[in-house]
């Protein structure tokens, strides 16, 4: 049983390394800890049948796929619009899980400050139904179990005052996300929630003589989240909650940031 084992052991760790000449970083689980990660640099050094990490990255390549990239926080959907995370897990207090998605526009878009009614395109203002009607996003949207509209306000101002601007963005956003579900085929229908996140909770920093430093765009980013699996029964927001707090496929969007975290079926 121990020589059937080393050579299992070999087979893997040759196997692995052969891959890694063709093919790119790919998601895998890390030896010892069980998170996922990218495993494309352990099978270029998978020398020794003694290495565990370089077996387990072997067998990660197996499992995952050898052509399954990872490392980039966000990929884009389309020229110049949406980018998307790779899909993220998380469970209600019953134990029933979903996967879910970050629809993010890209880094040139933000809500326009103190507005609710228009994204901002460099300064210049859009519709969101303009954005929203892009159709990569349109398609994904369609093929979604449900999306959520998430609403939030930089620290600049009244927290009161942010959180009635982040409550307005988020019901622009589930507007415009119900005008988009009526382009949909017939028998995908997403469900709808809105998110009302308030406000970022870092507050601005302000001279002594009252010139205060201006909140940084991503904390009014334009975001949704769609739910791709799910269990039978699910408590979606409360698995989205879960899910929120321990993701890490977007680094720059932490749900810990901001004070609220009010859904309202649509």
């Amino acid at each position: 049983m121990r020589s059937l084992t080393c050579a299992l052991i070999f087979l893997l760790c040759w196997w692995g390394a052969g891959m890694s000449a063709s093919a790119q970083s790919s998601f895998g689980i890390e030896y010892g800890t069980g998170r996922i990660i990218c495993t494309g640099d352990a099978d270029d050094t998978a020398g020794s049948v003694g290495d565990d990490y370089a077996a387990s990255a072997a067998w990660d390549r197996r499992v995952f796929g050898a052509n399954l990239p990872c490392g980039e926080e966000l990929t884009d959907l389309d020229p110049g619009v949406w980018k998307q995370t790779r899909p993220f897990d998380g469970a209600d207090q019953a134990g029933r899980s979903a996967s879910f998605r970050i629809y993010v526009l890209h880094d040139t878009y933000s809500w326009t400050s103190g507005s609710a009614e228009f994204i901002e395109l460099k300064g210049e203002p859009v519709s969101p139904a303009t954005i929203f009607a892009a159709p990569n996003f349109n398609a994904r949207f369609c093929s979604a179990h449900a999306s959520f509209g998430m609403g939030a306000s930089s620290s600049d101002g009244n927290t009161v005052a942010n959180r009635q601007l982040a409550s307005a963005r988020t019901a622009t956003i589930t507007d415009a996300l119900k005008t988009a579900r009526a382009t949909c085929p017939e028998g995908r229908i997403p469900i709808l929630f809105g998110v009302n996140l308030g406000e970022h909770a870092e507050r601005v920093a302000c001279a002594d003589g009252g010139d205060c430093t201006p909140p940084p765009a991503d904390q009014r980013r334009v975001m949704i989240i769609a739910t791709e699996d799910l269990a039978l029964n699910v408590d979606l927001p409360q698995a989205l909650a879960a899910a929120l707090r321990d993701q890490d496929v977007f680094a720059d969007f932490d749900v810990g940031n901001y004070q609220m975290f009010d859904v309202v079926s649509q």
